[in-house]
């Protein structure tokens, strides 16, 4: 049977911390120096400095030890997820943070700190992904390997917030965490932080390399952290990597990825070898790759009233506005952008933790102004791309490299869209599309842009994804400042706006046939 041992816990005292990301300091009154408001993610309160920064009170954290011993583990082939993120994350070198996986776990009112920190050990038994480890294989050309730890010592961090928004001190806090390298020194893919506020466990910060999971195996712990705290059954052992490796590699499953690569070798060879072109070669710059983010009510409106119109998911009408974007873009009728597929197919895989995703091969004709019809394009081309994105990574290397031998050039798919919000409809709360142009252009006002981050290297030339906001459709675009200016890119957040709301507005205003709507 699984044990897990919770050893004492181990005091420790956060030193001195100098922020200048706050307010201006208070006033100094007749008492002295009075607390200012909090930098979000530091507990404890903050005395101002004279030069604007401010000094953290000390304050005590806890370092619970849980030890784990389980029956099973031992080492097997990377699952096709964990292979093709291996590469990417090597790829990134010192900055491979960038793909650590971060959520915030809300825990049931009442529980105890004893309670949550068991639960994050319980689910560290339960799930082999946080207790793994990965290294390159032994021979030359071999491919690389995972074991599964039987035993060891998993460090629960407890974090007491003792004044302000627990919860905005805690995402400040797990953001931070997730810009630092894992493995940490315990060797575990993971960090886990439970943020107090007296006797009461509020929240779980929860960072994992995404070389064990992806964003649905974070849905899939923060569902299970919160059976767990509340004393709730989970269902029987979930099904593993190691299985999910070796159900890849049976006789059945080394045939559904020659069939996916064949799919990708017959498109690739009618694709356009190039969207934007590869990225030059240029001296470093560290703001070289840019992101931007928008934050678009409007967007959310347009795309949930043309999905009902044609029949289709949101999801696929901002696929295809993607799309239509890159086309406009990229002067092409034809674009080619690479998917991130879940690849949760097999129900087995509805509970696993592991890193399944691949990139699916999409591909659509952009020309003409009719966007229902290109929505419509799209969700065809869409489900043939999911269907053939579970293949073995090597074996696409070797279709890229037959591709690149006849055509002279590698193909370049560096254009990237990815869905990652898990939730594709907004809540009816959402409203409908406004009606008149004033009322149009308040809706398009309250949209707004901001800068998400830069970067000197990135495996991607153009890269669109979005995220769930309950009221708003939060889209973002990262590109090659090089092959699309900065302006360009805030431009294409604007036209993806633009084209969905435009067509959405055009759909409303169009007089209803007769015999329709009565």
């Amino acid at each position: 049977m699984p044990r897990l041992c919770p050893s004492g816990p181990v005091a420790t005292a956060v030193p001195p911390f100098r922020s200048h990301a706050v307010p201006p300091p208070a006033t100094p009154g007749a008492a002295g120096l009075r607390p200012t408001a909090r930098p979000p993610g530091f507990p404890g309160p903050f005395l101002p400095l004279s030069d604007g920064g401010c000094f953290q009170v000390p304050s005590q954290e806890e370092v619970r030890p849980l030890s784990f011993s389980v029956p099973e583990g031992g080492t097997s082939p990377l699952t096709w997820g964990q292979l093709a993120i291996w590469r990417t994350i090597a790829w990134m070198g010192d900055e491979a943070h960038y793909f650590n996986v971060r959520r915030l776990i809300d825990l049931p009112p009442g529980t105890t700190v004893d309670t949550a920190v068991r639960a994050v050990g319980e689910l560290l038994v339960r799930h082999e992904a946080l207790r793994t480890t990965w290294a390159s294989g032994g021979a030359e050309g071999a491919e690389p390997e995972q074991t599964v730890r039987t035993e060891g010592t998993v460090e629960v961090l407890v974090v007491p917030v003792p004044g302000g928004d627990v919860r905005e001190a805690a995402e400040a806090r797990t953001v931070a965490q997730a810009a630092e390298p894992l493995p940490g020194a315990d060797g575990m893919p993971g960090r886990f932080t439970v943020f107090t506020r007296g006797e009461e466990a509020v929240c779980v910060g929860a960072v994992v390399t995404h070389q064990a999971v992806d964003g649905w195996s974070m849905r899939v712990l923060e569902r299970e952290l919160r059976a767990l705290a509340a004393g709730e059954p989970l269902t029987a052992d979930p099904w593993q990597p190691r299985d999910q490796a070796a159900a890849e590699r049976s006789p059945g499953g080394l045939a559904r990825s020659q069939g996916a690569l064949r799919y990708w070798q017959r498109t690739l060879e009618k694709a356009p070898p190039a969207m934007f072109g590869p990225s030059p070669e240029a001296p470093a710059d560290p703001e070289r790759f840019v992101r931007l983010g928008m934050d678009s009510p409007a967007l959310a409106l347009a795309a949930t009233a043309l999905a009902g119109h044609c029949g289709t998911s949101a999801s696929t009408v901002l696929l295809a506005a993607t799309a239509a974007v890159v086309g406009r873009f990229a002067r092409r009728d034809s674009v080619v952008l690479q998917l991130i597929a879940f690849n949760r197919v097999d129900p087995r895989t509805d509970d696993l933790v592991g890193s399944m995703t691949e990139n699916a091969l999409f591909t659509v004709d952009t020309a003409g102004d009719d966007f229902p019809a290109l929505v419509r394009a799209t969700h065809e081309r869409a489900v043939v791309a999911y269907r053939n994105a579970r293949y073995h990574p090597v074996d696409l290397d070797r279709v890229l490299d037959g591709v690149a031998e006849a055509r002279g050039s590698r193909p370049d798919l560096g254009c990237f869209f990815n869905d990652a919000r898990l939730q594709d409809r907004w809540p009816d709360t959402l409203g409908g599309l406004p009606a008149g142009d004033a009322a149009v252009e308040e809706l398009r006002a309250r949209t707004r842009l901001w800068v998400e981050g830069t970067w000197a290297a990135q495996d991607a030339t153009f890269f669109a994804h979005t995220t769930y906001s309950p009221d708003s459709a939060r889209f973002f675009v990262m590109a090659d400042t090089l092959l699309l200016p900065r302006p360009a890119v805030e431009e294409c957040l604007r036209e993806t706006e633009r084209v969905v709301l435009d067509s959405a507005l055009r759909l409303a205003s169009a007089p209803v046939p007769a015999g329709e709507g009565a």
